[in-house]
């Protein structure tokens, strides 16, 4: 349900969902992938002044190339997803429905076939939207209009107009949260029953009109449900529905009690480093174990004291790891 606001449509403050509503998730896709990327479906070579222009060239290429398919579910892989997929099991009776916020195909279900592709909203990755914020921002409205390679909702507002008896639950990390950002706004206008939409994005703040749809969490949660940082929205959502937590009241109660319940987080007292230390260390490392990944190599990087924040150790792994090519 909506209401007025000083002028503007907003969410009307959540209530409590039926144990046996429906629930569709939605999470973030990621960069790992089960089959090989073809260079036509990485964004680097996409090129074109225009939006539009690398839009529709880009859309053209994911109809067209002969790569192999997979429902999304099975190509993503890594932490994040292995815990995504277990999602549609934890909550029996409730169902729950996996859909995927996809910088290369938009808003689809997790059982959509598609190939396999690198595109992210990330910043600092080789095939990253350009234009920053606002053209991440750009390129998700464009994709929402894309009519995709099947038939289905195509933005976060359409899934969630799509059913109204539906909870919506978006599992996105802050850069995606900002790309869909008007999306989520046009969720204020279509709702039609409080507590429809929820949002779990660690460590996020909102201060627009879909605030009270955030619900509380941050990074000492991970001590909580455990894992890595990069799979704690979706380990949180697990944590809830495997507990059959459902509406959105009882979500923001249990997470507040157990924010309450963790310690605080460690501060370190470590030294930032420039990008040519990193390099330089992730080089070394490299040479004598070309196997490494950049998650053990951060932890031996922060291990000596050192200071680099995750994104950007990732980035400049890849970034030497195709040096040494």
């Amino acid at each position: 349900m909506a209401i007025e606001r000083r002028g503007q449509t907003v969410l009307a403050a959540p209530t409590r969902a039926s144990a046996a509503t429906r629930v569709r998730v939605v999470v973030t896709c990621t960069h790992r992938k089960r089959l090989p990327v073809p260079d036509a479906l990485r964004l680097r070579h996409v090129t074109g002044v225009r939006q539009a222009t690398r839009l529709r060239a880009w859309t053209e290429r994911l109809g067209a190339n002969p790569a192999e398919t997979l429902p999304a579910r099975e190509l993503y892989a890594g932490e994040h997803w292995d815990v995504a997929r277990r999602l549609t099991a934890t909550t029996a009776p409730t169902r729950v429905e996996l859909w995927v916020c996809s910088a290369g195909y938009g808003l689809i279900p997790a059982t959509s076939a598609i190939r396999p592709y690198s595109a992210t909203f990330t910043p600092g990755h080789a095939d990253s939207i350009p234009d920053g914020a606002e053209g991440a921002s750009a390129w998700w409205e464009a994709l929402c209009d894309w009519g995709g390679l099947a038939p289905g909702p195509r933005s976060i507002a359409d899934l969630v107009a799509n059913d109204s008896s539906s909870r919506i639950l978006l599992c996105l990390s802050a850069t995606y949260l900002r790309a869909c950002a008007d999306d989520i706004a046009r969720v204020a206008e279509r709702t039609t029953r409080p507590g429809q939409l929820s949002i779990i994005s660690a460590g996020t703040k909102i201060t627009n009109e879909l605030e009270d749809c955030l619900l509380p969490a941050d990074a000492r949660l991970q001590g909580a449900v455990g894992g890595t940082r990069q799979a704690l929205n979706v380990r949180i959502a697990e944590h809830l529905l495997a507990a059959g937590t459902i509406g959105h009241d009882e979500m923001a109660e249990t997470l507040a009690k157990l924010l309450i319940d963790q310690p605080p987080l460690p501060i370190y007292n470590r030294r930032p480093a420039s990008d040519t230390e990193v390099r330089a260390f992730i080089r070394g490392r490299l040479k004598t174990d070309p196997g490494a990944s950049h998650t053990r190599l951060l932890r031996d990087f922060r291990d000596e004291g050192r200071a680099c924040e995750q994104g950007r150790f990732a980035a400049l792994f890849r970034a030497e790891t195709r040096r040494m090519l």
